[in-house]
């Protein structure tokens, strides 16, 4: 059971198919708090208890209230709402409990919350008991995971040349990755090097765009580097074939790539080879990320 104090009345929620999953940490301006999990396949429904702190509460009504929220730079937007009364006027002597039950919710939107993420997605029920005419409220955030079945492959072909003196050809099979399981893979075939390669990274990349309504510009931010990762060190040789690998579980940073009317976040993959003269080519590849039943 998880709840917060506000005032004069206690809320408590319990939440049946918050214990199938672990709790994880969430961290919020350098501090860490506890949050619930909850898959998106199961039925969100539980109970409210109201507890009172001091003396016996009148009230007007309880209602409890599902929230999703885009969060840019502390400002927030709700992207989804739906209000249930639960209980009608009376008191609170004592403890009260108050059933809920959003299981003809259809939530699509995970929850994202990366770190050092402009954008956050977050969603929270929330408690609300009438008094004298005030609301008195507590909420509880939870973290919505939404797995889905294995994306088609869909692969990616492409080359980086300089002036007849460099040609590469990048072969990714898949661009579609499962943040649970998959393993991105590669293959950099220098067809031509006759300049001298010193090395060669791999990035992961994140970039976010987010609205207020429909009829705002969006605002996007730079491209954030999640990881960075050196693929070879030192000068291949002509027709040399460098495989690339890189096992995406490792990245906690890594969330699944989001579309929605008021927010965005999308991925690619940054191939950089440099030279011994200090000269960069560079290759972005976009990825779709997303988590796998």
């Amino acid at each position: 059971m998880f709840g917060s104090k506000a005032g004069p009345v206690k809320f408590d929620f319990a939440v049946p198919a918050f214990k199938d999953l672990p709790i994880i940490n969430r961290e919020d301006e350098e501090k860490q708090y506890p949050v619930s999990q909850i898959n998106g396949t199961k039925q969100l429904k539980g109970t409210l208890t109201l507890t009172q702190t001091s003396k016996v509460v009148n009230h007007d009504g309880v209602q409890v209230e599902l929230v999703g929220q885009v969060l840019m730079s502390g400002k927030a937007t709700n992207f989804f709402s739906k209000i249930l009364q639960i209980g009608s006027a009376g008191s609170i002597a004592g403890s009260m409990s108050f059933n809920f039950d959003f299981s003809d919710v259809e939530l699509s939107n995970e929850s994202v919350c990366p770190a050092k993420a402009l954008i956050q997605f977050k969603y929270y029920l929330i408690g609300r008991v009438m008094i004298k005419g005030k609301p008195v409220v507590g909420q509880l955030e939870f973290h919505l995971c939404c797995p889905i079945p294995r994306m088609p492959v869909v692969p990616n072909k492409s080359e980086v040349g300089a002036e007849n003196a460099l040609q590469i050809e990048i072969d990714v099979p898949n661009t579609n990755l499962d943040i649970t399981k998959d393993i991105f893979t590669g293959k950099v075939h220098f067809i031509n090097a006759q300049k001298k390669m010193e090395e060669m990274r791999i990035m992961i990349k994140r970039r976010e765009a987010y609205r207020a309504s429909a009829a705002d510009q969006p605002i996007t931010t730079d491209w954030f580097e999640v990881t960075n990762y050196q693929v070879m060190d030192g000068a291949p040789f002509r027709n040399e074939v460098i495989p690339m690998k890189l096992r995406l579980q490792s990245l906690k940073s890594l969330t699944p790539s989001v579309k929605t009317d008021f927010g965005k976040i999308e991925y690619q993959i940054l191939l950089c080879v440099q030279d011994t003269d200090g000269q960069s080519y560079y290759k972005d590849i976009p990825i779709v990320l997303y988590r796998g039943e």
